[in-house]
């Protein structure tokens, strides 16, 4: 199994403990596999998706809002085409002077 391949065992002479090294050196190849599998060598018809871990980051949070704006997106765009139909009805739930937020959107703009 491939996340296997992430540990690494660290011993050293002066420490009776073992350290494992659950991301160390391989942790940038483990990722980039798993976007390269996850985002661009999805099979045909398949959505293309990308893990939450890359959103994790300033760079990871950069990606997923150039990723969501690729036309082949469905989800933000679908989020907000949902919005913008039922507003008004939407509105009708929430009192005067408050503001609706998407905690786990992600996005930066």
């Amino acid at each position: 199994m491939e996340d296997q391949n992430m540990a690494t065992s660290s011993t050293s002479s002066s420490s009776p403990y073992e350290i494992i090294d659950i991301g160390g050196s391989k942790l940038c190849e483990y990722l980039l596999r798993a976007l390269q599998r996850n985002f661009f060598n999805h099979s045909e018809g398949e959505v293309p998706y990308i893990s939450d871990i890359f959103a994790s980051t300033d760079e990871g949070l950069q990606l997923w809002s150039t990723i969501t704006s690729l036309p082949t997106s469905y989800q933000t765009r679908e989020e907000m085409d949902l919005l913008h139909r039922w507003r008004t009805d939407i509105a009708k739930h929430i009192r005067p002077g408050s503001s609706l937020f998407d905690l786990g959107s992600g996005c930066l703009s």
